[in-house]
């Protein structure tokens, strides 16, 4: 049991790393992506998924609309294992909106605003820093 429970911990420290754990920047994304009337398609829009190294079994998966919305959601391995214990992730799972700027995406859930700068961008590739510095790399999923 006390195995689950800092297994619970460990996810929610992976969420809050990349998300940011303070609530003092608050308001409102605004839809639309990337805005403009660019016709190309947008590399962002997609499912990213992101491990960290130091976590092991656990990942982070970013789901980005056309539209400006997002979901994001903490994977543990083995979480959907029909033959192994049901697990449940309070807060597992997040949605918000999010506005792609030239080198960042500023997300918005809960009309809590978060900024990740973009530190490498391709087809198949993404890697994000958050306000503490910590980068995560993310594969785009087919």
């Amino acid at each position: 049991m006390s195995r689950f429970v800092f297994t619970f911990a460990l996810l929610g420290s992976l969420m809050m790393i990349l998300m940011g754990c303070d609530s003092s920047s608050k308001g409102t994304a605004d839809k639309g992506g990337t805005g403009g009337s660019d016709k190309k398609a947008n590399p962002l829009v997609g499912t990213w998924e992101g491990t960290d190294p130091e976590l092991k079994g656990l990942a982070l998966v970013f789901a980005f609309a056309a539209d400006g919305k997002f979901t994001v959601e903490t994977v543990m391995e083995g979480m959907n294992d029909p033959k192994g214990p049901k697990i449940e992730i309070d807060g597992g799972k997040q949605e918000g909106t999010y506005k792609q700027e030239e080198k960042s995406i500023i997300t918005n859930v809960k009309g809590k605003e978060k900024k990740l700068t973009i530190k490498e961008m391709s087809d198949t590739k993404m890697v994000l820093t958050n306000s503490e510095g910590k980068d995560m790399t993310f594969n785009k999923k087919k």
